[in-house]
C-alpha cells in the first residue's frame, strides 16, 4: 500500500470467516469475518473484524469491509472489492484494490493499494470458514396428550404413603418445570419417549396409557422396566418425575430435613473484583493485549493463572459460566445444579452404558461443585507415568503439592459432620474380614478446614468453608492484577503460522446484545476440561494423533443401606467425609462417603411405586455410601454431526467385574453394620438382605447394561506424552507443533488416577506455570 506522502508499506490480514445462518448466507452471500492484521504503522496484530460478500450470477462480486482500532488510538476501515472474470480467473480472484479510511473525527484516505491472496492459505483458509444455523433454544412444548401421559406415568412410579405426598398439581408443575431446564437436545427425546409408551400401551391393550387403570399402568412399567430394551426409556422418562417430586420442600419437611434457609446475606465485594468484568461491562468491541490468556478457571486454569499473574505476567482470565458468590448456594438442589454444571449437570456418554459425567460451569469449575476430597497422585501411577517417558516424578512434584495443599488448607476432616456413617462404616468394616492387613480407613483429608456440615458441597458452599479454586487461586490472581472475564464464550482460536494469535469470545448481556472481546496474547492457556479442551484445540486447526482419545473417568456406584434406627439428620454431615481402600481387596478400588438429596436419591434407587415409597418414608434411616473405579482410558471426546459435545465411552469388562465386587463389598460392610437391606445400583440383583446375597454379588458375572454407573473426573484427552505419537502437550504442557500454545487442566493428566484428581491437576498447573514464565522470559 502507498500512504498519501508516497510511502510504501507491507499490509498483512489473517481472517477466517463465518456465516451463521446458512439459509440468509444462500440468499444474501454476506459472512462475518474476524481475525487479525498487520499495516505499521497503523496496526501490528490488531483484531479486525468486519464482512465478506460474495455476490454470485451475472456480475459476480466479492467485496471486503473491514474495520479495526489503530494502535494510535484512532479507528480504520479497510474496504475493496474485486469481480471474478473468466477471462482472467487467476488474477480477478486472487487481486483485490483496497483503501485504508480513517475514521475517526475525520474521515479521510490514509492509503491504497492491492491486495493479494496468498495461494498456500488456501485449504486453511477453506477450512476455516463455518456455516452453521444460529443457535436456536428449545423451548419444551407439551401438548394436552402429552401432557395427560406424563401425569399418568407420574402417578404410576410413585404412591403416596406415610410421608410421601401424593402427585398432585404441584409435583406436575415441578416435573414440567424440571424438564424444561434439561438441555434442549433432550426436549424431543422426552416427548418421544412419552409417545412411545403410548404406542406400546396400545399395542398391547388397545388403549392408551392414560386410558388404563392405575394397578395396569404400574403392572407395564414394572415390566417394561425389566425389559432390557425398554430399561432405559422407563429410567430416562422416570427421573425428573422422581427428583422434581422428592426435592419438594413439603415432603422434605415430613421427613425431617429443614426448610431450605434463607440467602445469605450479600457481602460486601472485596477490592478486587473491579478485575471481575462482565459482558455488561465491555464494549461492543473490546481488544486488549497481554501476555497470558488462560481460557477456564478450574483447578488447572485458576491455578496456572495466579501462579503467572503472581510473577508479573499480564493475565486475562476467561470463563464461560458465572462468577457465583455465597449467596447464589441456596434453595433447592436441581436449581443450584442449573446455575453451576454444564447442561445442568446432564453430559450422557455413548457407549455400551450411558454414564453421566457431571461437570462444573462456572468461576472455579468443578471445583466449585465437587466434595473437596484432596488425595495427592499415588506413587504407583507417577512410576508408571516414567515409564511411558513422561517427566513427572514424586520428587518433582512434592514441592508443588506442599504448595497446593497450604492454599487449600488441606486437613482431615472433622470428626463432628463425619454422621453416622462415619461410625457405621468403621463397625462394618470391623467385622468383614480380619485378615486383610492393609486396611486404610478414616476421615477423608480435604479442603474445607472451617466446614459446618450442611451437606451440599456438590451444589456449592453456602458458607465458602471449601476451599474451591474460586476461593482460592483466582482471587490470588486478581489481586495480583489479572483481569476475569466471566460469562464470556471463547469462538475462536486463530493460528497464524505456529503460533496463535488472536482469541475471540463472545457473550451477552442483560438485553442479549452480544459483546464480542478480542485479546492478543503472547501466551495462550487452553484449560477448559477434559471434555471442552481437545475439541477447542480441534477446532483452531490442530490435529494430532491422540488429541480427543485417551479419555478416563471413574465410573462410580452408590450403594444405600436401610436401618432401623434413625441415622440422626444425616443432611447435616461432610457427604464425602469419610474412607478406606485395601490394596488386598483390589488397589483400583476406593471407596468414600457420599450423601444426595432425596429427590437425586429417589432416581438412583432401582424402585418405583410402594417399594419406593417405603424407603423414601425412612429417610432418616437410610444410609449412603459410595465407590469408584480406576479405569483404561477407553474414551474419547468430539462433536457431532450438529456441532454438540459427543462422548463417547464403554465400560471395560475389568471395570464392570470391579463395579460388581466393589457394591458387593460395600453392601456386606452396611450388612455388617446394621442395615437390614441394602439397595446397589447393580439392576436386577434387588434387595441385598444377608452378606451370603452381598458375597454373591461381589463374584457376579455382569453386563454393561446391568450397571447404572455415574462417571467422574475425566481426564486424558489432551495427555501429556513424550512426543506427539504418544501425547498432545509436552511435559511443559506445550500443545505438539505450536510455539505458544499450552493445555493446563485436568486433559493432559496421563492416565486415570483412583484418586480424587485436583490436587494433581494444581500441583501439574503450577509446575507448568513455572516453565512458561521462562518460555515467555
Amino acid at each position: 500500500m502507498k500512504d498519501q506522502a508516497g510511502q510504501q508499506h507491507d499490509l498483512r490480514i489473517d481472517i477466517f470467516c463465518e456465516a451463521r445462518d446458512v439459509t440468509q448466507f444462500a440468499k444474501d452471500g454476506l459472512t462475518h469475518v474476524t481475525g487479525v492484521i498487520s499495516a505499521k504503522p497503523w496496526a501490528n496484530d490488531c483484531a479486525v473484524t468486519g464482512t465478506l460478500l460474495i455476490k454470485l450470477g451475472k456480475d459476480p462480486k466479492i467485496q471486503y469491509d473491514l474495520s479495526f482500532d489503530g494502535e494510535d488510538g484512532e479507528s480504520y476501515r479497510l474496504f475493496g472489492a474485486k469481480h471474478p472474470s473468466i477471462l482472467s480467473p487467476l488474477k480477478s480472484m486472487t487481486y483485490l484494490e483496497v483503501t485504508l479510511d480513517s475514521t475517526g473525527f475525520e474521515e479521510k484516505t490514509v492509503a491504497k493499494g492491492e491486495l493479494r491472496f496468498d495461494m498456500k492459505t488456501l485449504l486453511p483458509f477453506a477450512t476455516s470458514w463455518t456455516l452453521k444455523n444460529p443457535e436456536k433454544k428449545s423451548v419444551l412444548t407439551l401438548t394436552p396428550a402429552s401432557r395427560e401421559l406424563l401425569r399418568a406415568l407420574a402417578t404410576s412410579v410413585i404412591t403416596p404413603g406415610g410421608r410421601v405426598p401424593v402427585v398432585d398439581e404441584q409435583s406436575f408443575q415441578a416435573i414440567e418445570k424440571f424438564v424444561s431446564q434439561l438441555p434442549s437436545r433432550f426436549h424431543n427425546l422426552f416427548v418421544t419417549g412419552l409417545r412411545t409408551l403410548d404406542l406400546h400401551a396400545i399395542s398391547r391393550t388397545t388403549r392408551s396409557f392414560r386410558q388404563l387403570s392405575l394397578r395396569k399402568r404400574q403392572k407395564m412399567v414394572s415390566k417394561l422396566h425389566g425389559n432390557t430394551l425398554f430399561r432405559y426409556l422407563i429410567d430416562a422418562l422416570a427421573m425428573p418425575i422422581k427428583i422434581a417430586h422428592f426435592e419438594r420442600e413439603d415432603f422434605q419437611k415430613r421427613v425431617g430435613i429443614p426448610a431450605l434457609e434463607s440467602p445469605p446475606i450479600k457481602e460486601q465485594p472485596p477490592k478486587w473484583w473491579k478485575q471481575v468484568l462482565r459482558p455488561n461491562d465491555l464494549e461492543d468491541r473490546t481488544a486488549l493485549p497481554c501476555d497470558v490468556v488462560v481460557i477456564g478457571s478450574g483447578a488447572g486454569g485458576a491455578a496456572v493463572a495466579a501462579s503467572l499473574a503472581e510473577q508479573g505476567m499480564a493475565v486475562a482470565i476467561v470463563e464461560q459460566g458465572p462468577f457465583l458468590q455465597r449467596h447464589h448456594f441456596h434453595g433447592q438442589a436441581q436449581k443450584r445444579m442449573q446455575q453451576s454444571y454444564i447442561h445442568g449437570g446432564i453430559q450422557p456418554t455413548l457407549g455400551n452404558n450411558i454414564l453421566n459425567i457431571p461437570t462444573g460451569r462456572c468461576v472455579g469449575g468443578t471445583t466449585t461443585i465437587n466434595s473437596g476430597t484432596c488425595l495427592r497422585t499415588p506413587e504407583k501411577v507417577l512410576q508408571q507415568w516414567q515409564a511411558r517417558g513422561i517427566e513427572l516424578s514424586l520428587k518433582t512434584l512434592n514441592p508443588y503439592f506442599d504448595r497446593v495443599e497450604r492454599e487449600l488448607q488441606v486437613g482431615s476432616a472433622q470428626k463432628d459432620w463425619l454422621g453416622a456413617m462415619g461410625t457405621r462404616i468403621p463397625h462394618g468394616l470391623g467385622q468383614f474380614d480380619p485378615a486383610i492387613k492393609d486396611l486404610t480407613q478414616g476421615p477423608l483429608t480435604r479442603n474445607a478446614p472451617d466446614c459446618d456440615g450442611q451437606g451440599m458441597c456438590i451444589f456449592g458452599c453456602p458458607s465458602n468453608a471449601k476451599r474451591s479454586a474460586e476461593v482460592t487461586w483466582i482471587p490470588r490472581a486478581l489481586r495480583a492484577g489479572a483481569t476475569l472475564f466471566s460469562e464470556m464464550k471463547v469462538v475462536k482460536m486463530l493460528q497464524k503460522n505456529a503460533r496463535t494469535s488472536l482469541i475471540i469470545a463472545e457473550g451477552k448481556d442483560d438485553e442479549g446484545k452480544t459483546r464480542s472481546l478480542f485479546l492478543q496474547p503472547k501466551v495462550v492457556i487452553v484449560a477448559a476440561g477434559s471434555l471442552a479442551s481437545p475439541l477447542m484445540l480441534r477446532d483452531a486447526g490442530i490435529h494430532l494423533p491422540r488429541l480427543g482419545r485417551g479419555l478416563s473417568i471413574h465410573p462410580a456406584l452408590g450403594v444405600y443401606g436401610l436401618y432401623n434406627q434413625s441415622l440422626g439428620e444425616p443432611w447435616r454431615t461432610i457427604p464425602q467425609g469419610y474412607g478406606f481402600h485395601a490394596n488386598s481387596i483390589s488397589p483400583d478400588l476406593r471407596f468414600e462417603g457420599i450423601y444426595v438429596t432425596p429427590g437425586m436419591l429417589a432416581a438412583a434407587l432401582d424402585l418405583s411405586c410402594e417399594s419406593l415409597t417405603r424407603w423414601m418414608d425412612a429417610w432418616a434411616r437410610i444410609g449412603q455410601f459410595g465407590f469408584m473405579v480406576r479405569d483404561e482410558n477407553t474414551g474419547s471426546v468430539s462433536r457431532d454431526r450438529f456441532g454438540e459435545t459427543l462422548i463417547r465411552y464403554s465400560l471395560s469388562k475389568r471395570s464392570i467385574s470391579l463395579l460388581a465386587k466393589g457394591s458387593g463389598i460395600l453392601s456386606e460392610v452396611m450388612i455388617r453394620s446394621g442395615a437390614t437391606e441394602v439397595m446397589t445400583n447393580i439392576l436386577h440383583v434387588g434387595a441385598i438382605r444377608s452378606v451370603h446375597d452381598a458375597q454373591k454379588l461381589a463374584q457376579a458375572k455382569l453386563k454393561a447394561r446391568d450397571v447404572r454407573a455415574m462417571g467422574f473426573h475425566p481426564l486424558g484427552t489432551c495427555a501429556m506424552g513424550a512426543n506427539a505419537k504418544s501425547g498432545v502437550v509436552n511435559s511443559d504442557h506445550l500443545v505438539f507443533g505450536s510455539e505458544n500454545l499450552y493445555v493446563v487442566d485436568g486433559s493432559t493428566v496421563p492416565s486415570s488416577l483412583g484418586v480424587n484428581p485436583q490436587v494433581t491437576i494444581m500441583a501439574m498447573a503450577l509446575r507448568a506455570a513455572d516453565r512458561i514464565a521462562k518460555h515467555l522470559d
